[in-house]
């Protein structure tokens, strides 16, 4: 009955208006907001775009209707204009809000044998004003006999106050290295908090937003082994980055671009040991192809001045990464990472698509020198299911072919690496 009632309005709103007349643009008087169960009216309103007094012709109301569903918080929205070719006339916004909160337990093996168990909440449009919450409490067995307990707190304050937002991440490994000779334990401790503004730009569609970053990060070591090359330490930054996200998000796929760019800065004033200086670029496009199908693309490009802890920067092998070969297997201080997918979907099963997909990438020993490493190139095949009454949980199984050295490997897991 409810998408009945949002099919309806949207035939309403096309309906209403005669061919033959002027395109209607009646000035918008008010509100009237349907569906709201969590989310605080105000809020609604602010991502809408819509303000009292403005036009709002069919393709206004069409942006406004999208920017809601780019939210990722609704699973259906409507924007008609109640009266759409009057002089004035009051905006109906109905909205079917998705399920907020959801803890599940975390049961993964990965292709080379490391077993994550834990349990992670996820909650989303806190307080009715779009704030999130991720809570996650882990144990994993690595196939060498390290285990590792992991804590990790993320909050996300969309809109702290129109235009800023605030970003925070907590997190804390302890892992027990069974593989060297004193049993020494690793233990990681990070903090990053990240404020950002919106800058709306009149050459761009979507806000360029600019994060202003502080990193802290410290390592240590009990009974440290002398066959270890990490160097406990201290790695502080500022960091600046800038976000272009122009993706935009329908029922059941995605379509648009995305653009960022990142530079972190090691500082002693800070406290830091090391004055690294690292840059990560990265774009994403989303094409759309007919109905149901999409073709994806994600390339990387990182850089990284020297070593932090005694450890590269950058690695590639996993999931995120190049799926086929084994996990952060090779690493250095230059990167660069390309990924194309094609998904396949199903006009009987919407939310179901099956993914063909390569991996290419390679690290170097030094920002500046890119030779002396085989590029890594793999195939593979996967499973996507999007749960819709859920904010941005996508199921998806993935099966990885390294051709160089014949080995395959399957990956898991409930949110999409890009």
């Amino acid at each position: 009955m409810r998408r009945t009632t949002f099919l309806f309005l949207s035939l309403v709103s096309l309906t209403s208006q005669p061919l033959w007349a002027a395109p209607c643009a009646p000035v918008v008087e008010g509100f009237d907001l349907r569906g709201l169960e969590q989310t605080q009216a105000y809020y609604l309103k602010l991502w809408s775009g819509l303000k009292e007094g403005q036009k709002a012709d069919l393709e206004t109301l069409e942006k406004a209707r999208q920017r809601l569903m780019d939210t990722a918080l609704y699973q259906e929205v409507s924007v008609v204009a109640e009266t759409p070719c009057a002089e004035r006339s009051r905006i109906v916004i109905r909205v079917l809000e998705k399920h907020y909160h959801l803890i599940y337990p975390r049961a993964s093996r990965n292709g080379d044998g490391d077993i994550d168990l834990g349990m992670r909440y996820r909650g989303s449009n806190l307080f009715g004003r779009g704030q999130s919450v991720s809570v996650l409490l882990s144990k994993k067995d690595y196939a060498n006999g390290n285990s590792a307990d992991r804590f990790e707190l993320k909050y996300d304050l969309p809109l702290f106050e129109p235009p800023y937002r605030i970003q925070s991440r907590l997190y804390r490994a302890n892992t027990l290295l069974d593989s060297t000779q004193t049993l020494a334990t690793e233990r990681n401790t990070e903090l990053d908090i990240r404020i950002g503004r919106d800058w709306h730009l009149k050459r761009f569609s979507r806000p360029v937003t600019v994060y202003a970053m502080l990193g802290l990060q410290r390592k240590s070591l009990d009974h440290p082994s002398p066959d270890l090359t990490l160097e406990p330490g201290v790695y502080n930054t500022l960091g600046l980055r800038l976000v272009y996200d122009d993706i935009h998000r329908s029922s059941t796929r995605r379509f648009g671009r995305y653009f960022s760019l990142e530079y972190d800065q090691g500082i002693y004033g800070l406290g830091s040991d090391y004055e690294t200086s690292t840059l990560r670029f990265e774009g994403r496009h989303y094409w759309p192809i007919g109905a149901w199908d999409n073709l994806n693309l994600r390339y990387i490009l990182g850089l990284s001045s020297e070593k932090v802890f005694n450890q590269s920067v950058f690695s590639i092998g996993g999931a995120a990464s190049v799926r086929g070969i084994e996990s952060s297997s090779v690493d250095g201080n230059g990167l660069w990472q390309l990924n194309l997918e094609y998904l396949k979907g199903f006009p009987s099963w919407p939310s179901f698509r099956v993914a063909m997909f390569t991996d290419i990438a390679n690290v170097f020993d030094r920002y500046n020198d890119f030779s002396g490493k085989p590029w890594q190139t793999t195939l593979g095949l996967g499973l996507r299911w999007k749960i819709r009454s859920f904010v941005k949980t996508d199921l998806f199984i993935d099966y990885g072919y390294d051709p160089d050295s014949g080995y395959s490997r399957f990956y898991a897991g409930t949110h999409l690496s890009f």
